[in-house]
């Protein structure tokens, strides 16, 4: 039974939580809602009234009170009852047929905790039965107790809320349409009947009109919506009224008249509503589709354009959407698809790629989407690009694990290819299933040799249908590899370790490249992942070939496949995780390696190849000095044999790091120059070479061997056939060289230059944190602080995005003020108060003091937080020497305070100060204002104006 914790750690600052929900026959959904919030919640208060199925049931398995109160008709007067038995110091109101976010619970505490207002609105999302968005609004559903907040209206109940607003980030699903037809049609009839009761007590209840509309909306009754929609814009012209639902009924009222075709009047009402709210995104959204269909192409493209930079800013500052229902806020994919068929009207088909691309990525490259795209290029007898998009359709099939309907169409009667997995274990407890559960799906049978496993590992193989064969290990990586294959009935042979997994898109490219057949057997690339995620290096192995053709495994450690026949680099993607490993395993990976190694080289002392992968085992263990010895053995033995492998060229790598790591500056410099002679393409030495000759300060060196890296780089992304087999350790080190560039450009004046490429840098690393901060210190350690402090902001923003704080920002905290201007020139209000909040007097000077709370009291009264305003100010005085014990019981109290501040600053001759002031204060109390005075204050000042304006 599952249960919300009935106890919590003492803490006198807890700030308690009760859940509020009304119910009648909701087993249904009720599990669903429970489940997302139980853990964050104190105490879930149910009023249901008149359940007949399972209901109570499971909300007593969730430690629910329950309170029965009969059906009355009222929805306002059950949630009020559920209010009444609510003991938390915070309301959290839910209906059954919602759900949080996941992931967002969490941000429940942490915003009350914040204290910054007494009701919050969420973010709604209504999802249709197919999981779609139906649109996007904010209610308030979370308040604080014991403020006489209460629910009003016997249906579309609102609450009616006092104190401090706030906009929130937490998410709250509504599955209110994921209902059958008949529940539906109930639903409807129950709220037209409650409905126009409401409006029989009062026929000019505008919100009661407004809600009638939206039901028959939802009815698709067109003329139903018409008529009491207009009724509502007719209340709302009559009496001047101004609600957030208002600008929702323009967009439902001319969605009507859309319906019936009668544009003209879409037209008028679209207008109509912009003249009031220019950012209402689903009337930008909706003069698209009708100028579009006019064939008013260039209007319809300022609209479509339009809805985009309103998109921005709403994304930006949610909050500009107040209560507004927003249809088209997750529709960015239509618009930007409409834009591409009006640059393909006018014969603009980059455009036109553009923007289809645009499209598609913004549904998360959606199969449907992808579809849409080529049946648009079929009507219009484009094959080529037609069949590009269905390629593209097939990889986003194969991505989400079905096969597009434009494909299904195309019957292949072809026997496919079967395929065996082979694999050899011992003790992969922690790693197996993760392999299994990435290939499972796309192989035909599972063969595992398992070499003395004595943990899960023969129970998580068995749950993926292995055949499980036993073989005592024998120090013999290839002769176990070669009793898995001989156990294999596939037509292919697909060999994966347990460390290593497929990537989830790439199972149906595995059954493609059976299919197709094209070769004997296929590279496949591999990426080395570390620990944090990060990728250590790329290469290809073969891993896919045909059973049957006697293809066998060599070599007891670091095995080779003797492959024959038809060679062939595939698409398949495979990550390798052998190194997230503990100390310990590492250690012990590094000992058993070396051993079988050496065992190897006494039998054979010229095994160029078991003296390459010993230098590389020392390398990877950090011991360069033998890395470097056996790395040159194996390099001598190359030359005077004249071998050229793709380990040929890794074993240089191996040495010149070696060398590099010893401060043998010179010698690595030697390898790495012998390196690409020997093979211009290698990536690694320019790398490599790249830092040796900054620290040579050979600037002109370091910028040709960055410069040969990025082509080399480009080159791989067009092919990456160009690497062969051979491991490239520094394809993930883009970021590092556009660094590097970038400090060459700043040491000779190049300062935009140097700027471009440390912006390259920054997105080539993720956008991440720490790479954003090592610019700012950089910057700060050349005394540029108007170059710093941009990447101060940056560097902050980049860390929201994963939830930390960069160091600096710990260690200079006064470097928030900056950050704070920044965010208020730019409108972000909230941004700019919690990075002023954050600003430490201890690093500003006096004078910044000031203007940090001059900047508050001015951001509190337009965000109109009146506590906070309040204590700004109260700072202030205290800073200028003021008395900070006045009453204030009106703006009039208010704004003589912030006069006589004004006042203050023009005796000491700080006009800006007094200007800020003085703009404030006229905000607040215009009719207090003293032209007279304030000419004489500010007399032989630059901002004498200011005061007779």
């Amino acid at each position: 039974m599952k249960k919300i914790p009935k106890s919590r750690p003492s803490n006198q600052k807890h700030q308690s939580i009760s859940l509020c929900m009304i119910v009648k026959n909701e087993e249904a959904c009720l599990g669903r809602c429970l489940e997302s919030v139980c853990n964050y919640v104190d105490e879930i208060i149910i009023v249901d009234t008149g359940s007949t199925d399972g209901t109570v049931g499971i909300a007593e398995s969730y430690g629910a009170r329950i309170y029965h109160h009969p059906w009355e008709k009222d929805f306002s007067k059950h949630r009020n009852q559920s209010l009444s038995y609510a003991k938390g110091k915070w309301i959290l109101q839910l209906d059954a047929d919602e759900e949080l976010f996941a992931g967002d619970g969490p941000r429940l505490r942490k915003i009350i905790r914040q204290d910054k207002a007494d009701f919050y609105h969420c973010r709604f999302h209504d999802i249709n039965k197919d999981s779609s968005i139906h649109g996007v609004f904010y209610l308030v559903r979370l308040f604080r107790n014991g403020m006489g907040m209460t629910y009003a209206r016997k249906v579309h109940n609102q609450l009616l809320t006092s104190g401090r607003e706030a906009y929130s980030d937490i998410r709250v699903k509504h599955y209110g349409y994921d209902l059958s037809p008949e529940a539906m049609e109930a639903k409807h009839l129950r709220t037209t009947t409650l409905l126009k009761e409401m409006l029989a007590a009062d026929p000019e209840d505008a919100y009661c009109l407004y809600q009638l509309a939206t039901s028959y909306s939802m009815h698709r009754e067109p003329e139903k919506v018409i008529e009491y929609g207009e009724k509502v814009l007719e209340l709302r012209r009559h009496k001047c009224m101004n609600n957030d639902y208002f600008l929702t009924a323009f967009h439902t009222i001319a969605q009507a008249y859309y319906a019936l075709n009668r544009l003209e009047e879409v037209e008028r009402l679209c207008r109509e509503a912009l003249a009031i709210y220019p950012n209402h995104l689903d009337v930008y959204h909706l003069l698209a589709s009708i100028y579009f269909e006019k064939q008013d192409y260039e209007e319809s493209r300022k609209m479509c354009l339009s809805f985009l930079e309103v998109h921005e800013t709403l994304k930006r500052n949610p909050s500009l959407m107040g209560n507004t229902y927003c249809h088209s806020f997750t529709l960015r994919h239509k618009i930007y698809f409409g834009l591409a068929c009006i640059h393909f009207q006018g014969g603009d088909i980059d455009g036109a790629d553009d923007f289809f691309r645009k499209g598609y990525e913004d549904t998360g490259k959606e199969i449907g989407m992808a579809e849409d795209i080529s049946r648009f290029y079929l009507k219009h007898q484009r094959d080529e690009k037609a069949q590009l998009w269905l390629k593209i359709a097939g990889a986003a099939g194969r991505r989400k694990g079905k096969a597009p309907s434009i494909l299904k169409e195309r019957k292949n009667e072809a026997r496919i290819p079967t395929i065996s997995l082979c694999m050899i274990v011992k003790n992969e407890e922690a790693c197996l299933e993760r392999c299994l559960k990435s290939v499972s799906k796309y192989v035909d049978e599972i063969i595992i040799v398992d070499t003395g496993s004595t943990d899960r590992t023969i129970e998580i193989a068995a749950s993926y249908g292995a055949r499980v064969y036993h073989h005592p290990w024998e120090n013999d990586f290839s002769k176990h590899r070669n009793q898995s294959l001989s156990y294999a009935t596939g037509d292919w042979i697909f060999q994966l370790d347990a460390d290593e997994e497929l990537f989830p898109e790439d199972g149906y490219i595995l059954k493609d490249t059976v299919r197709g057949g094209k070769a004997d057997y296929f590279h496949c690339r591999f990426y080395d992942v570390k620990k944090d995620g990060s990728v250590h290096g790329v290469f290809y192995l073969i891993r896919l070939f045909r059973n049957h053709m006697g293809m066998t495994y060599v070599r007891k450690v670091h095995n080779q496949l003797q492959a024959h026949g038809v060679e062939a680099y595939g698409e398949i993607r495979i990550r390798h995780y052998g190194y997230d490993l503990s100390a310990e395993q590492m250690e012990a990976k590094h000992i058993r390696t070396t051993t079988l190694l050496q065992e190897t080289l006494a039998r054979d002392p010229e095994d160029v190849y078991s003296i390459y992968q010993l230098s590389a085992s020392y390398s990877m263990h950090r011991e360069f000095d033998k890395a470097v010895e056996y790395g040159e053995m194996a390099l001598e033995i190359m030359r005077r044999k004249q071998l050229k492998t793709g380990f040929f060229m890794t074993v240089f790598y191996s040495v010149a790091q070696g060398y590099h790591s010893l401060d043998r500056i010179d010698d690595a410099e030697r390898i790495c120059l012998e390196a690409l002679d020997s093979f211009p393409m290698h990536m690694d030495m320019c790398h490599l070479l790249a830092a040796i000759y900054f620290r040579k300060k050979a600037t002109d060196l370091c910028r040709v061997m960055s410069e040969r890296y990025l082509r080399i780089y480009n080159a791989f992304e067009k092919d990456p056939l160009v690497f062969g087999s051979f491991y490239c350790h520094s394809f993930s080190k883009r970021n590092e060289i556009y660094f590097g560039l970038a400090l060459i450009h700043f040491l000779e004046k190049d300062f935009e230059s140097a700027e471009s490429l440390f912006m390259k840098s920054f997105e080539d690393a993720g956008k991440s944190p720490q790479k954003a901060e090592n610019i700012c210190r950089f910057y700060f350690s050349q005394q540029m602080v108007d170059k710093a402090l941009p990447w101060v902001k940056i560097a902050y923003q980049a860390g929201l995005s994963v939830d930390s704080v960069p160091s600096l920002l710990e260690e200079h905290k006064e470097l928030y003020m900056d950050i704070g201007k920044s965010f208020l020139k730019e409108g972000d209000l909230k941004t700019a108060a919690d990075c002023l909040q954050k600003a430490a007097d201890e690093g500003l000077t006096a004078e910044e003091q000031i203007e940090k709370r001059l900047l508050q009291v001015s951001l509190y009264w337009r965000m109109e937080a009146t506590d906070e305003l309040i204590r700004s100010l109260e700072s202030l005085n205290v800073i200028v020497g003021l008395n900070s014990r006045r009453t204030i019981e009106t703006l009039d109290d208010l704004g003589q305070i912030i006069y006589d501040v004004a006042e203050l600053f023009c005796l000491h001759r700080q006009w800006s100060f007094a200007e800020i002031a003085l703009q404030i204060a006229l905000q607040i109390a215009p009719t207090l204002f003293d032209p007279a005075k304030f000419d004489r204050l500010l007399q032989g000042s630059e901002h004498k104006t200011t005061a007779s304006t």
